[in-house]
């Protein structure tokens, strides 16, 4: 009996030490894991607080919205650049502050996001706080159910674009077409008219008696002929014709798509009663001119640029020949 009893205490002893190694073993795993688990979870919050910071101090616009543009969250660059805090923007999608002109286009490329899930870009005019538009270089991206909005405005670059555009194609003094955009439309015309087989109306016309107001009562009543001459040109007109200067008293009018040669001359016959009535000059004077003008026709007179207005300047050139404030016909 006492060798038995002895036999069993010697087996439990490496039982025992065997059950407290691996309880020993699985604590040191579990802190071992919890200490991880805590290095991971003060990384992420790390890491979110520096993306907070990020999102709070970034001087881009930044916004998180629902499928429907509402407003979850804001920076603060929204408020200092457009005037819009939080509370502003959270009841009102934010498509309904782009530009009427530009809201087609942000809604198709909100649909190309929700089809493709890939990144947007593109430039929208938006509505600020006092109801001036600007212009904002925009990124779209989507996670599960959040739009991701980031945005700079460019509205200074865009005016600078702008205004080396009209530098570039239009007259300082009138406002119209210069002569290089005038070319171009010209160009697109008579390719639009080819191909639609139908009819357009060049005319050339050349102030008379301008020369003359010039030499006796100087240049700025010049200046103010021709910028009255232009503002009638344009009025007479519809939007989608063109009226040009080619520079000093010369100006050009594409009348596109006439449905007779007819609507051509009751457009000059106009022209030359406008032109002729009286100009008043801040001199308390009154400045008179006439017009001669040419009238040439695509594809009648021409189915190139060089052909029409030169068919054009050479009727104008008839007009004066009439004896001026006239008008004549490329074909006869």
């Amino acid at each position: 009996m006492g060798s038995k009893s002895t036999y069993t205490l010697k087996c439990e002893e490496p039982v025992n030490f065997a059950a407290g190694s691996a309880l020993y073993l699985s604590q040191r795993a579990r802190i071992k894991s919890a200490l991880i688990v805590e290095s991971i979870q003060a990384k992420a919050k790390k890491l979110s607080d520096q993306i907070t910071h990020f999102f709070e101090l970034t001087p881009s616009l930044m916004a998180i919205t629902d499928k429907q543009g509402f407003c979850q969250r804001l920076n603060p660059a929204w408020e200092k650049e457009l005037g819009y805090t939080q509370d502003d923007l959270s009841e009102t999608s934010l498509v309904d502050y782009t530009h009427p002109e530009d809201k087609k286009r942000f809604l198709l490329s909100i649909k190309r996001l929700q089809a493709s899930g890939q990144g947007q870009t593109l430039m929208l005019r938006f509505r600020n706080k006092k109801g001036e538009y600007r212009y904002l270089e925009v990124f779209l991206a989507i996670q599960d159910e959040s739009y991701f909005f980031a945005a700079q405005d460019v509205t200074l670059r865009e005016t600078e674009k702008d205004r080396l555009e009209v530098l570039a194609y239009y007259d300082r003094l009138t406002g119209l077409p210069n002569r290089s955009l005038f070319f171009d439309r010209l160009h697109q015309q008579v390719a639009r008219t080819l191909r639609d087989q139908n009819k357009f109306a060049l005319l050339f016309i050349d102030l008379d008696g301008f020369k003359a107001v010039n030499d006796t009562l100087g240049h700025d009543a010049g200046d103010t002929v021709l910028k009255v001459v232009s503002n009638r040109l344009t009025a007479l007109v519809r939007k989608t014709d063109t009226v040009a200067r080619l520079g000093g008293d010369e100006f050009v009018i594409i009348l596109s798509q006439i449905n007779a040669k007819q609507d051509a001359l009751n457009v000059a016959e106009k022209i030359l009663t406008l032109i002729g009535e009286d100009i008043p000059l801040e001199s308390d004077e009154q400045a008179k001119v006439g017009a001669s003008i040419g009238i040439s026709f695509c594809p009648d007179d021409g189915d190139t640029v060089d052909e029409l207005l030169k068919a054009s300047d050479d009727a104008m050139y008839q007009s004066k020949r009439k004896g001026k404030n006239t008008f004549s016909l490329a074909s006869n």
